[in-house]
């Protein structure tokens, strides 16, 4: 039993890593894709502004 339980907690941390990386990279995605977005959504709202 101690050792099926030890293994347990061995693995948790990377797979607790893995969601924090996945979490990481899927912010990172977000903010990039915002600020894109951005760069696309303010040249459209100056020229209906202009317009």
């Amino acid at each position: 039993e101690p050792p099926m339980f030890l293994s347990v907690i061995e693995t948790r941390p990377v797979l607790f890593d893995i969601l924090c990386l996945f979490a990481a990279v899927a912010y990172c995605f977000t903010i990039y894709y915002s600020i894109v977005g951005w760069h696309f959504v303010l040249p459209a709202i100056s020229n209906l502004t202009a317009s």
